[in-house]
């Protein structure tokens, strides 16, 4: 601040150290107006200018050099220190008369206010004073890195198609007799392998399917494999006709002999879907020799029994 020496004109003329001005013609000297050029004035001025823009002004300009040793304070106190060596009196008329107290202590302390804080938690970065911003553009150059990525279009599971399950009857015997008998035997039934097999007939085909005797059991037929093949219920109950007429010949008692008969005419291939089951029997012959004890022997012929579509399926020769 300068204080002013004589009175000011509105109109200043260029500066001069300690000069006054002179009339044209040596007249009485005119009015002046004491402008200081000095060294020590000029960084006064400069140091009132600084400390003019308020604390929190000077703070946010000023905080990242103070957080660098506060180079424009020591700076400051170098032009001060300069300034009091050459004039120190002249120094002190410039002072606010108002407040006895030196501007530049008061910037020093503004200056140095900032340096108590604590800055252990403070983050540095090239731009402290717009961290949101950075954060933002961040966040924002991720998003869009994510939506650059090619969408892959999800894979359609195509559904399995089914395994196809083939099997085969495991009985190959064409021709079957029970040779010549006068009685009954007793009921044997079919055993587990045989019977295993007729349902895994069933599973292919549906419906109802049995191991069923070639030669009934009570004629004299085993249970097992050489005697059982898998067929319907209903034909199993076709041949129940024919075996009927030989059971009741041998309980009549007559003391006649019989022989039963039974012959594979036909096996196939049939299929149902992706299932096939190689060599069924689907056509049966039953005939019936009784031998009368006193009478000479005849024959009875049954009909061809033929499974004409088992399960449903496609019957292939």
């Amino acid at each position: 601040m300068l204080t002013p020496v004589d009175k000011a004109r509105t109109n200043r003329l260029p500066s001069t150290t300690n000069t006054a001005i002179q009339k044209m013609g040596g007249g009485a000297p005119i009015n002046t107006v004491c402008i200081d050029n000095r060294p020590e004035a000029v960084v006064q001025q400069k140091l009132q200018g600084i400390a003019s823009s308020g604390p929190q002004a000077a703070q946010s300009r000023t905080f990242p050099e103070i957080a660098n040793n506060s180079q424009q304070a020591k700076k400051a106190f170098e032009w001060q220190a300069i300034a009091d060596a050459h004039h120190p009196e002249p120094h002190s008329l410039i002072r606010n008369k108002k407040n006895s107290t030196d501007p530049s202590d008061n910037l020093k302390t503004e200056i140095d206010a900032p340096s108590s804080h604590s800055t252990n938690h403070t983050m540095a970065h090239y731009n402290l004073l717009q961290p949101a911003q950075l954060n933002a553009s961040t966040i924002q150059k991720a998003s869009s890195k994510k939506k650059q990525k090619p969408k892959h279009k999800p894979k359609t599971k195509k559904t399995p198609s089914p395994k196809k399950q083939t099997m085969t009857v495991r009985n190959k015997i064409n021709s079957y007799t029970s040779g010549l008998i006068n009685s009954l035997s007793l009921p044997t039934g079919v055993e587990k392998g045989p019977r295993a097999e007729a349902q895994k007939v069933q599973s292919f085909f549906g419906g109802s399917w049995v191991g069923g005797h070639m030669v009934n059991d009570q004629l004299g037929g085993s249970g097992n494999f050489k005697n059982i093949v898998p067929i319907t219920s209903s034909m199993n109950g076709l041949h129940r006709s024919m075996e009927n007429k030989a059971n009741n010949f041998l309980s009549a008692g007559h003391g006649a002999s019989i022989e039963y008969k039974m012959q594979i005419l036909k096996r196939a291939t049939v299929t149902n879907g992706v299932k096939t089951v190689k060599n069924l029997p689907i056509e049966f012959k039953q005939t019936l020799d009784v031998h009368p004890s006193s009478a000479p022997m005849y024959t009875i012929t049954g009909k061809n029994l033929q499974e004409s579509s088992p399960g449903n399926g496609k019957i292939k020769p």
